[in-house]
């Protein structure tokens, strides 16, 4: 996801912007880096109850409005643990790795473990659930979209397959901008924190998906991964499950932790807007996709690694994890 926000590109039918005079003060970066569990409202954040024990794989029904973990503050716990900081001068390299590999024995808060079953909610379609009826074939098709992603800000810079779970927007303003011809345009600027998870191109979550060219967004350079599965269904059962249907990504911590980046638009005079989105992902290993009824919380499938491989609708799968 990494953008060409670093590169100037100077296209003469786009005529880019170049920063003029801001109308308000750039946020603050530390309070930007370092996000509120539950933005934007702390009237809503009383209301959200997020999971602070590890899932149950057990369980066939969630609770209706379920939440699973709040990937931005397992994110912020894993970030400051006290036993992934860097290697000062006056520890020994004994002590440094005795510290980090004390990480995974820790509890990040309450009773949550990096060892433990994390569930994330895909929250908003347009990052990466979607579901489909076909009226024809009588199934609902679920869809999971993924893309590559190279975090160049990284010292290894690693290709990872990646999901956003969650954006949260951190600020926004405006400015007047200008190009080298004196023309100006009004920009606005918004700024945001992108939770998801990182993790390898060849986990089973999308090892059977094709490369479909770049993602129309802030990533130009995104390749797009996919995961599919059919549910059968009849209309009706369809028609009331649609609206409520839920993507829960069921996953582990492992090493390095987490992942750090950054991706954005540059501002043109066909499209003047400038944004700015640091990366906040973990690095996991996929075990299980659920789909569940947000409005019931009944869990109406289960799939996994076992359960057959993903990315190819139509495929009959065993019944190992299937609910239905």
């Amino acid at each position: 996801m990494q953008q060409a926000f670093y590169i100037a590109i100077f296209l003469f039918e786009l005529l880019p912007v170049v920063y003029g005079q801001s109308n308000s003060a750039r946020p603050n970066q530390t309070a930007r880096q370092h996000p509120t569990a539950d933005r934007p409202s702390k009237q809503k954040s009383s209301q959200r109850r997020y999971l602070t024990v590890p899932l149950d794989l057990a369980q066939t029904n969630l609770g209706a409005d379920f939440l699973g973990h709040n990937i931005a503050v397992v994110f912020e716990a894993v970030k400051n643990s006290p036993a992934l900081s860097k290697k000062s001068e006056f520890e020994s390299t004994a002590s440094f790795e005795l510290r980090r590999s004390s990480f995974s024995k820790r509890p990040l808060f309450a009773n949550v473990t990096p060892k433990g079953e994390l569930a994330f909610v895909i929250e908003n379609s347009t990052l990466g659930s979607e579901f489909k009826y076909d009226a024809d074939l009588a199934t609902l098709v679920i869809t999971l979209t993924g893309s590559t992603n190279r975090f160049l800000l990284e010292e290894d810079q690693p290709t990872l397959d990646a999901v956003p779970i969650r954006r949260v927007k951190t600020g926004r303003d405006s400015y007047v901008g200008s190009n080298v011809y004196g023309a100006s345009a009004k920009v606005d600027r918004t700024y945001s924190d992108e939770f998801g998870v990182a993790f390898g191109m060849d986990s089973w979550l999308f090892r059977s998906s094709h490369d479909d060219g770049p993602v129309v967004g802030d990533g130009v350079d995104d390749i797009e991964r996919r995961f599919s599965d059919l549910l059968a269904m009849g209309p009706e059962e369809a028609k009331a499950l649609k609206p409520n249907a839920t993507l829960l990504l069921v996953c582990r911590l492992t090493e390095p932790w987490y992942r750090a980046g950054a991706h954005g638009h540059d501002p043109t005079f066909s499209e003047p807007y400038e944004t700015t989105v640091g990366e906040r992902y973990l690095q996991i290993i996929p075990d299980q996709l659920w789909v569940f009824d947000k409005r019931t919380g009944e869990v109406v499938r289960k799939l996994s690694e076992r359960s057959g491989p993903g990315g190819n609708p139509g495929t009959k799968h065993p019944e190992l994890l299937h609910l239905r």
